[in-house]
């Protein structure tokens, strides 16, 4: 292994709650279901090594709802910048979808996490209160639910609110 590696390992990683359709419609009313609109899930219950550009799913589609997590490890840091952990999106980096959400982790040993929020297609928040420790496991869940008419977007790391902000 190189001395600049970053080894990271997921473990159950689950992606709920997701509106999916196939093609993809905006419903008529934020809060309308069309009867073609499904809830979908996706699990992938063994650690793994994360490898670069590694595909590990596509989903159809994902909606205003979602509720994504996964456990972390990283063995390693690397000395890069940033360092991608999970990343959804349009298949791009620059458009507004492309980050829905992505979440990075810090050579200063936070996550970085982003999604498109409020018009800016690189909204972020900084994990600096719960730092990445090597060797120990982390449990990040980033999900976007729709209360009393509002889309409300959360970060959760360790079972913690760590980040909230309404969706406009």
């Amino acid at each position: 292994m190189a001395v600049n590696t970053m080894v990271l390992c997921l473990a159950l990683i689950i992606f709920s709650t997701v509106t999916a359709q196939d093609p993809p419609a905006v419903p008529a009313l934020p809060d309308t279901v069309p009867a073609n609109m499904k809830s979908i899930s996706f699990e992938k219950n063994w650690p793994f090594d994360i490898v670069k550009n590694q595909l590990i799913t596509e989903l159809p589609y994902i909606g205003n709802q979602y509720d994504i997590s996964f456990d972390l490890l990283i063995s390693k840091y690397d000395t890069a910048v940033y360092q991608t952990i999970i990343h959804f999106g349009l298949g791009g980096d620059s458009a507004y979808g492309d980050r829905a959400p992505a979440v990075w982790v810090h050579k200063d040993k936070y996550l970085h996490v982003t999604s498109s929020i409020n018009d800016n297609l690189n909204h972020f928040y900084n994990v600096q209160s719960m730092p990445i420790v090597e060797n120990k496991w982390f449990s990040v869940k980033i999900s976007q639910t729709l209360v009393d008419g509002k889309y409300i977007y959360e970060v959760f790391v360790n079972g913690d609110q760590v980040y909230t902000v309404e969706n406009t």
